[in-house]
């Protein structure tokens, strides 16, 4: 037996016991929930900054079309 087939064997039978719901289940919940639960809590400060200027931004031009639309009518 090769080595070849020693490993598509055993890494075949590695995607069987993964695939299994309860094995699934235990990766979702211990593995792949906290990573995002992570990512998100440090993410969030900059989420909220980039909403906080896109409000400011949006706010400016605004403003800066109705002071001009002013300026052309009087």
């Amino acid at each position: 037996m090769s080595y070849k087939n020693i490993v598509t064997r055993i890494l075949d039978n590695i995607i069987d016991e993964v695939n299994k719901d309860e094995n699934m289940d235990r990766i979702k919940k211990n593995i792949i929930e906290p990573i995002i639960h992570n990512t998100v809590y440090q993410l969030y400060p900059y989420i909220l900054i980039f909403i906080i200027t896109m409000i400011a931004l949006i706010l400016m031009v605004v403003s800066i079309l109705c002071l001009n639309i002013r300026s052309c009518y009087t």
